[in-house]
């Protein structure tokens, strides 16, 4: 119970602190939209971000795309071992298997819609 109640703490924490960096940097570059409330912050985050700024984001993003990727398999390994020597049950193997399905279709399913845009222009 206790754990649960410090991730908990933290979990606050860190957006508050996501929030207040966020508005040091927007005060220190007014060019710099976004409301961190807003569902559409990362679009107008990322609207207001110059060419070098968006490609560093995009590099950061596919690193840590090609690194989740070795993770989580190494994960959907490692828990359908531990389901067949300590009986662990299946339900980590499933939700660690969705996590990694959602994550290689959404990846796939992006790059063929910006294929598909790049061709019919």
């Amino acid at each position: 119970m206790a754990a649960c109640v410090l991730f908990c703490i933290n979990f606050f924490l860190y957006g508050y602190y996501q929030m207040r960096y966020v508005k040091m940097v927007q005060a220190a570059h007014p060019e710099k939209r976004g409301d961190m409330n807003s569902k559409n912050f990362q679009k107008d985050w990322m609207a207001s971000c110059d060419e070098a700024e968006k490609e560093m984001v995009y590099q950061s993003a596919y690193k840590a795309y090609m690194a989740l990727g070795k993770m989580i398999q190494i994960l959907l390994c490692a828990t359908m071992i531990l389901h067949l020597v300590f009986h662990t049950g299946i339900l980590a193997v499933i939700v660690v298997g969705v996590i990694y399905l959602t994550m290689t279709l959404t990846y796939h399913r992006s790059c063929v819609s910006l294929q598909k845009a790049k061709l019919n222009l």
